[in-house]
């Protein structure tokens, strides 16, 4: 389940491995509303893990829906526009950096657009339902410290 970044998500993961500890020396959660988080002793095992995990996601919706997921966004879709017309989030990055960014993203926030696009289109064309956060998860997160701080990060980035 959904879980608010930071302590609240910290204290979720830790629960999950108490109560199904790691057999494997390489996790991989798939957290709603979040993405993937991969774990390992070396950065070449999280990559491979990472990329098995999307390849077995591939696999496994092309197979339950019969339809063909495409990783990139439409490229006849702007992204701000896209976003600028749903004024609901599905990640917590999505609030972070596209809340407020328009009409000028910094490069996260371009970033953080495409993949919403391309997760929301490959969604509409399997016939799911995105769950939304709500407006209480999306003011909580804008308030957090953490969260004020990456923003500060991006926009000095940008200015670089």
């Amino acid at each position: 389940p959904y879980a608010r970044p930071g302590h609240e998500l910290t204290l979720a993961i830790a629960r999950q491995l108490r109560d199904a500890p790691l057999v494997d020396p390489v996790g991989v959660w798939f957290l709603q509303n979040h993405g993937i988080i991969v774990s390992a002793a070396h950065v070449d095992a999280a990559w491979q893990a990472h990329e098995k995990a999307l390849e077995l996601t591939r696999q496994f919706l092309q197979t339950k829906f019969s339809k063909m997921i495409d990783d990139r966004w439409v490229a006849d879709l702007d992204p701000w526009r896209y976003l600028q017309a749903r004024p609901e989030y599905i990640t917590p990055d999505q609030i972070v950096f596209c809340a407020g960014s328009l009409p000028d993203p910094t490069p996260d926030a371009s970033e953080v657009a495409s993949s919403i696009v391309t997760v929301l289109e490959n969604q509409k064309k399997l016939g799911l339902t995105p769950q939304y956060l709500t407006e209480n998860d999306a003011r909580a997160l804008l308030q957090m410290e953490s969260e004020k701080h990456r923003q500060i990060v991006a926009r000095q980035q940008k200015d670089r």
